[in-house]
């Protein structure tokens, strides 16, 4: 009897691990476009894996900043290492979040009502709105990593601000119901409180090494959530895709921000 327990035991422990890793799995393959194996059926929720998105972040931060570090002790100018730097994350993420802040901007600025404002994010197609949002966030991100430090320090600011920005995700779609009955949005709602209770907690070791600022900048991300949430209940009535993608720019270039005048 005892040892059918401990076997019992031991396959809980294996499955756990295996289920661990297929939802890191389903993490990367949804935040980048780069190839992270073959997830085995059955799959798991994004609800489940959401756990795993400031970790991710924290990875595509880690690659990001080695080509600002690479770029920057060749004889490039540090505005052109700033675009390169920016350019390798947008095609990581395939351009992702870009996207959502592109269709958020044209929905919500373009829209007379909830309906054609939803509408209009749905909508592949790139806006007037939609451009000059995008275009305004990249050349801030541009001109604030001109002034980013190469250093441990850097680092650390650096991979915090991407794995915060990615928590930010998964607080839209923990706090907000989905505006849609159909779409990315409705089918990655979040509702576990201590799913999302555990993304928050793996995400505050990376500010560990910038105590006094890290404390400032969670501070900001928190009012920035609250602002947008506010906003997409009154604008879109909830969350979609294109939201959560527009959260994480917004609220990557406002910790940025802070990072940079605290240097």
């Amino acid at each position: 009897m005892e040892w059918h327990h401990l076997q019992k035991q031991e396959y809980q422990i294996k499955f756990r691990i295996l289920e661990t890793f297929k939802e890191f799995q389903l993490s990367i393959t949804f935040l980048t476009i780069l190839p992270f194996g073959r997830i085995k059926e059955p799959l798991p929720s994004m609800e489940n894996a959401c756990w795993a998105f400031p970790l991710c972040g924290a990875f595509i931060g880690s690659l990001t900043y080695c080509v600002l570090v690479l770029t920057s002790i060749t004889n490039l100018s540090i505005t052109l290492s700033a675009i390169l730097t920016i350019v390798t994350g947008i095609i990581i993420t395939g351009g992702l979040h870009e996207d959502g802040l592109a269709d958020s901007a044209d929905g919500i600025l373009g829209g007379n009502n909830i309906n054609s404002r939803l509408k209009i994010m749905k909508d592949s197609r790139i806006g007037t709105f939609g451009l000059l949002t995008v275009l305004f966030f990249i050349l801030i991100r541009i001109d604030l990593l001109t002034y980013y430090p190469i250093s441990f320090y850097g680092f650390m600011g650096f991979i915090a601000i991407s794995a915060i920005s990615r928590l930010g995700m998964v607080s839209i779609l923990f706090f907000l119901e989905p505006a849609k009955l159909s779409g990315l949005g409705n089918s990655s709602n979040v509702s576990n409180t201590f799913m999302y209770g555990l993304t928050c907690f793996l995400t505050l070791p990376f500010f560990v090494p910038m105590f006094k600022v890290g404390i400032f900048m969670i501070m900001i991300f928190i009012i920035a959530l609250i602002i947008i949430i506010i906003f997409a209940k009154r604008k879109i009535n909830g969350h979609t895709g294109d939201l959560c993608g527009a959260t994480q720019q917004i609220t990557e270039t406002l910790c940025s921000f802070i990072f940079v005048i605290n240097l």
